[in-house]
């Protein structure tokens, strides 16, 4: 009698000799083979017949084909599929060892073991969802160890039975059902039956493996029954893993019972995140919350340059200066875009990384003037032509590049990258090199010789310090400088969409593996400061998160004393100390001897505005802004500057450049609205609002402060918004602009009984609360002004002594001790005291530091109770003065 064995042994024929079967599930029946021709032991996957029942052979061969495109190191490929008596097969390497299930016995696999165990799965996920394949079954049995390491088989076999399915005659999604996959480790949308599962899946069944190997138990121990576990998956939430396994690291933990999460919208959405919070909880220090000491120092808060840095810089990362001599006039100019990535989109870290490199090794040489990468970033994907770019940019030249993608030998990716440099003036090309072969292997040649061939394209004189810059690499660990290309990557991201403390959280935890793994390498320690202040801003009084801050700031400054960011902390420490001599001598410094960057052109401007050097400030301004033209912070302040020189035309050109750039982006319209607001003029503020509201349809309270100056209609309509119709984000934003600006929107239309709940609303949710940490002088003025309007002039007088306490205690005041404080909001606390001759004296203040002018004060409802008084009638005749150097 014919054998299911003989039946296989014919349909391979004779290039593989059938040994013996292996076993199999509900899915397919295994067997061992000898390839003859390379003299390898490989293994053939028949599917049942209940399995391929109604199946197209010819849509499943072509799936297989998808799946045996997958190559990596964590991944098993497939090598072949056929089919044999109706059955379909597909046939994979052998690999000696054991199932993870049969590893997961007591005793068998340690904590370390299993982390790592998840953590090659998840590589092996990231890698295959990358290239489009989900696997739809991840459980112990598709995971095989060998060697110590973890592969997965089966990859895109649930995908070509499910497509072969629906494609045969008379198929349905409703035919596959719940067929594919296992009841004990689907994701609820696999468990109801949605045939359109994405990653999330993979994601889900990922945690219950993760759960099940650290915690000794299946998350739903107890249910037997296939209906049981689909009913569990779907409505039923495991006990915490913290509890059934107390050793597990608490991130990691806390990132499993996130893949449990019911909605997929809910839980990490790519696997690249799992590798990442793996990575960072697994290297060294004892994990992510082990690796940050407890600050000891009061000197915890970060000193308040560099704190202007991140403000006005976003995130400075990369190689950002010029450490050469400064650059005479008439250089050759540049602008590199942003590589076009085409390839997989998890490799655009990389290619950002690359043209980044590439940026930094350009700005590093003498003769030419190089656009920072930031002023560059939005022409990401852009179909503008060349000659546009470089007229927005003011460049002579444009550098792009493309980046395709192949496999290696080994079975890796490389990419190919093909640069372009072309005249902006008449779009011709300048030079196209030939196809530059970039590895993981070695990610920094590739940088050096592109660099190299633009300057030889550009006849730049190139001396040996140059040569011997453009082939320094930042560090000698691949690794590390992949994690430190994901860590920046995921900050780069975030200055193009909301604040995020969860993907700070992953840039930090790469930013550490990349400097753990190497210790001296400093641009991974620079970004790590950045990346920690951040969410120290994030989230107010994270005082470990400023701890880690400094230290990160002090090893960076022992490795590179003349990176940017560290000349900025050096800075920043003097100037939080009360030296405020020494930190613009540092700053002058630097700059001085060729450091070129954007933050800290803008820290020496408003430096030497400061000390009444304000040609000079406006001079260095003007640089960073030449530097940096299509930045929004760097618009921003140079925005800033012309508001105070009351420069209205500058400022509304800054604003449109700004709303040119992204019109999403609030600050271009509060600008525009700003010169309406500081000269009175109520019908520019309507427009800007009015055409705001075009891109923005939740805007924040920060632009609708701007409704109530504008009184008339837009005043009602901002009367009639909700908190839920906002963006209401912070303590800030909630509790000292909304109720705040409701209260003057009602006293400017003499409702002060309406206007009396709002205050009465700041008073009830901030009197006797803990506000200490960043921001709390910006919180308790409102308090105390709230306490003013209310009649309770004393509990605002001790309040408003409070502020200036904390904002002395900060270090926010000038240069002669003075608290930095909101003086329009002090003058009318006074007022409403009845102290008319004090507030005015504030007000002459408020004049000489701000863009503010008696037009404009003369409408703000906060100084109400001064109208009428002499002093401020006397003050409101008074001639405009001012004062603008050209």
């Amino acid at each position: 009698m014919t054998t299911f064995r003989d039946q296989l042994q014919a349909s391979l024929g004779s290039a593989y000799t059938v040994q013996r079967e292996l076993g199999g599930g509900g899915m397919s029946r295994v067997f061992l083979a000898r390839d003859e021709a390379l003299g390898r032991d490989i293994v053939v996957k028949v599917l049942s017949p209940e399995l391929s029942a109604g199946l197209s052979a010819d849509r499943f061969t072509r799936e297989i084909k998808l799946a045996a495109a997958l190559q990596h190191p964590h991944v098993l490929p497939v090598l072949s599929a056929g089919i044999m008596n109706g059955l379909p097969y597909y046939t994979m390497p052998f690999v000696r060892g054991e199932s993870l299930r049969a590893s997961m016995g007591p005793g068998k696999l340690s904590r370390d073991d299993a982390l790592a165990v998840i953590t090659d799965v998840a590589k092996a996920l990231r890698y295959a969802h990358g290239e489009g394949v989900i696997h739809r079954d991840i459980k112990p049995e598709n995971v095989l160890m060998s060697s110590g390491s973890a592969v997965v088989v089966d990859f895109g076999i649930a995908k070509a039975i499910s497509a072969s399915k629906t494609e045969a005659p008379g198929g349905t999604l409703t035919t596959v059902g719940t067929s594919i996959g296992t009841p004990a480790y689907m994701s609820p949308e696999q468990a109801a039956a949605d045939p359109d599962v994405d990653q999330r899946s993979d994601i889900y069944s990922w945690g219950v493996l993760a759960y099940e190997l650290l915690a000794g138990k299946h998350p739903f121990k107890g249910r037997k029954t296939p209906q049981q576990l689909l009913a569990a998956h779907l409505a039923e939430t495991p006990a915490q893993l913290g509890s059934a396994s107390p050793d597990v690291p608490v991130p990691i933990s806390a990132l499993i019972m996130r893949c449990l999460e019911k909605n997929p919208d809910s839980r990490p959405q790519s696997a690249g995140e799992l590798v990442t919070q793996l990575g960072a909880a697994t290297s060294g220090n004892g994990g992510v919350a082990a690796a940050i000491p407890v600050a000891k120092s009061k000197l915890w808060r970060i000193p308040a340059i560099v704190a202007l840095a991140v403000v006005i810089g976003g995130v400075a990362f990369g190689v950002w200066s010029a450490r050469g001599t400064p650059r005479p006039a008439g250089l050759v100019t540049l602008a590199v875009l942003p590589f076009e990535n085409q390839g997989p989109a998890e490799q655009e870290y990389f290619v950002d990384g690359l043209s980044d490199a590439v940026n930094g090794k350009l700005a590093g040489l003498a003769g030419v003037s190089v656009i920072d990468r930031r002023s560059t970033q939005q022409y990401k994907k852009t179909t503008k032509p060349v000659k546009q770019i470089g007229a927005e940019l003011g460049v002579q030249y444009v550098l792009g590049g493309v980046v395709r993608w192949a496999r290696n030998s080994a079975g890796g990716w490389r990419a190919q990258v093909m640069p372009t440099l072309v005249n902006a003036s008449d779009a011709t090309t300048k030079w196209a090199g030939d196809p530059l072969v970039v590895s993981s292997d070695d990610p920094f040649s590739a940088q050096t010789e592109i660099a190299s061939k633009v300057a030889n394209a550009l006849q730049l004189a190139l001396g040996a310090d140059d040569r011997r810059e453009l082939a320094e690499r930042p560090t000698q660990s691949t690794e590390a400088y992949d994690a430190y290309l994901r860590g920046k990557s995921i900050l780069d991201a975030l200055d193009r969409s909301a604040e995020s403390v969860r993907s700070i959280d992953q840039s930090i935890s790469e930013l550490q593996r990349a400097v753990a793994l190497d210790p001296d390498f400093a641009q991974a320690w620079a970004v790590l400061v950045f990346a920690s202040h951040r969410r120290a801003v994030a989230v107010p009084g994270d005082t470990l998160s400023l701890n880690r801050t400094l230290r990160a700031a002090r090893r960076a400054e022992s490795l590179d004393p003349r990176d940017p960011m560290v000349v900025s902390v050096r800075s920043g420490m003097a100037y939080y100390s009360g030296d405020r001599p020494r930190a613009r001598m540092i700053i002058s410094d630097a700059i001085k001897s060729g450091i070129v960057s954007p933050e800290l052109f803008i820290a020496y401007a408003w430096d030497l505005w400061d000390v009444n050097q304000r040609d000079s400030g406006r001079a260095v301004m003007a640089s960073a802004l030449k530097l940096n033209p299509r930045f929004p912070p760097v618009v921003a302040a140079a925005a800033d500057m012309a508001t105070l020189d009351r420069d209205w035309v500058r400022v509304a050109q800054h604003a449109r450049t700004l709303i040119s750039i992204d019109p999403t982006d609030e600050r271009g319209w509060r600008l525009l609205a700003s010169v309406g607001r500081s000269t009175g003029d109520s019908l520019a503020i309507r427009r800007a609002i009015d055409e705001a509201f075009r891109y923005i349809p939740a805007p924040s309270n920060m632009l609708l402060t701007f409704m109530v100056y504008a009184g008339g209609d837009m005043g009602l309509r901002f009367a009639g918004m909700t908190p839920d119709q906002l963006r209401i984000e912070a303590l800030s934003d909630s509790i000292s602009t909304y109720y705040d600006n409701k209260a003057d929107l009602f006293v400017g239309r003499g409702e002060h009984e309406r206007a009396r709940v709002y205050y009465d609303s700041i008073i009830g949710k901030m009197e006797g609360r803990s506000l200490s940490g960043p921001g709390e002088s910006y919180l308790r003025i409102y308090l105390a002004y709230a306490y003013s309007a209310t009649g309770r002039h004393a509990d605002a007088a001790r309040e408003l002594a409070r502020v200036k306490a904390v904002a002395i205690a900060a270090g926010e005041v000038n240069e002669k001790g003075v608290p930095e404080i909101d003086r329009r909001i002090v003058a009318g606390i006074l007022a409403n005291a009845g102290q008319s001759e004090a507030a005015v004296r504030e007000l002459r203040v408020l004049l000489n530091e701000s863009g503010w002018t008696r037009r404009g004060l003369a409408a703000v409802s906060k100084l109400r109770a001064l109208r009428g008084t002499p002093s401020f009638e006397a003050f409101l005749r008074e001639k405009e003065q001012v004062t603008r150097a050209r």
